[in-house]
């Protein structure tokens, strides 16, 4: 199957997530790679257009950057599956612990994890 080819992506932090993708590719699927590529497209393309002073990893935040891209993901029309949606998390959460071990960045490790507080919210739910 031929698929298209996008033009190079023009973000600051682009070369950045691609060698984290790269980097994280070492042991998977090209089918694997290509999805974390995508996540970050669409990840850096909602950066980009809503957050375009955001130009250095130390800028991101969990709350406007991360909420505002799941945000973003669910006002979408059709509205994306919850599937869907988890997935990009994974791939998303997968490459910013890459960007903290590898650009000594600790803080991007924390940008998609549940604090506690809404962990213990979602455990006592589902009881």
């Amino acid at each position: 199957m031929n698929r298209v080819r996008r033009p190079p992506l023009q973000h600051p932090l682009a070369h950045l997530f691609e060698r984290a993708v790269t980097s994280l590719g070492a042991a998977l699927h090209p089918d694997t790679i290509r999805h974390y590529r995508g996540t970050v497209r669409n990840f850096l393309t909602y950066l980009g257009t809503e957050h375009p002073k955001v130009r250095r990893l130390d800028q991101l935040s969990r709350d406007p950057h991360i909420l505002g891209w799941l945000a973003h993901l669910r006002s979408q029309t059709p509205p994306l599956a919850i599937g869907s949606c988890i997935n990009l998390l994974i791939h998303l959460r997968g490459v910013f612990t890459e960007l903290a071990w590898t650009q000594q960045q600790p803080h991007l490790d924390h940008l998609l994890r549940p604090t506690t507080s809404l962990a213990s919210r979602i455990a006592c739910r589902a009881l």
